[in-house]
């Protein structure tokens, strides 16, 4: 009778999601640069949810909740996905808030002018720059 020895060898199978770690809710004043990225407003990090899982790969996505004018609210949804098993994901929620805090600014107003009226009609020419406003959320109506 032979002997024989076999030798199985189980490769570690990931089956625990990521942990994933969700940046704090971020609030400014509104530009015309559009929604911040994560470079100013924080970065999602995230680590594999066991020693047999691989590093997270970890990517974000913005919808727009509420947009009236300048103030909007932005849900960041991050996702962290095991890079062998795509269904190994979680997600965590941001909350960016941007609020126009900043008045507009007229420019080019004209200063006082005292105009004297000649002829029967008592008539006056006043000639001044046109003014205009800037904002940083766009450009506001400028109204007499």
């Amino acid at each position: 009778m032979e002997l024989f020895v076999v030798t199985v060898n189980c490769a570690a199978t990931c089956n625990s999601v990521p942990v994933l770690n969700c940046p704090s809710a971020f609030s400014s004043n509104c530009s015309n640069g559009g929604i911040p990225g994560p470079s100013v407003s924080g970065q999602a990090t995230a680590v594999a949810g066991s020693t047999t899982c691989g590093t997270p790969i970890v990517t974000y996505n913005d919808q727009v909740v509420n947009n009236s004018g300048c103030n909007q609210v932005v849900n960041r949804i991050w996702k962290a996905t095991d890079p062998n098993n795509s269904s190994l994901s979680t997600t965590c929620v941001q909350v960016i808030s941007l609020q126009d805090n900043s008045n507009p600014v007229i420019m080019n107003c004209p200063s006082n002018l005292t105009v004297t009226g000649t002829g029967t009609n008592c008539t006056a020419v006043a000639v001044w720059n046109t003014p205009f406003a800037t904002d940083n959320c766009g450009t506001p109506n400028l109204t007499a």
